[in-house]
C-alpha cells in the first residue's frame, strides 16, 4: 500500500513523489517494461490507469507509436481481414503490399 507525503494510505500501487505528483506503475507482463503513470492528483492517475487497463483488456497495443506502418498493416491484416477473405486473396494482398 502506497502512502502520500503525510502518511495517508493511497491504495495498492499508488504513491506520492517528493515533488507532490502521484504515480502508479503497471506491469503488463510478456517481457515488457512496466508503464509509469503520473498526475497532479490521485484522481487523475486513477483515471489514466483505468483507461490504460481498458485498452489492454480489449487487446489494443499500447506501444502503437513505436511500430512501423508495415508492422501495423501486418497486424491489421491478421486481426481483421484474414477471416473475412479467402486464403488466396490474403496471399495476393500480402505479396503486393507487404512484399512477403
Amino acid at each position: 500500500m502506497g502512502k502520500d507525503l503525510t502518511g495517508k494510505e493511497l491504495g495498492k500501487g499508488f504513491t506520492q513523489r517528493k515533488d507532490g505528483r502521484y504515480q502508479t506503475r503497471i506491469s503488463l507482463g510478456g517481457g515488457k517494461k512496466p508503464i509509469c503513470l503520473y498526475g497532479h492528483t490521485l484522481k487523475e492517475v486513477k483515471k489514466k490507469r483505468e483507461k490504460l487497463l481498458e485498452k489492454t483488456k480489449y487487446g489494443l497495443d499500447i506501444d502503437t507509436h513505436k511500430i512501423t506502418l508495415n508492422q501495423w498493416f501486418e497486424k491489421w491484416m491478421e486481426l481483421y481481414i484474414v477471416n473475412r477473405i479467402k486464403k488466396q486473396q490474403f496471399e495476393i494482398i500480402s505479396i503486393r503490399i507487404i512484399g512477403v
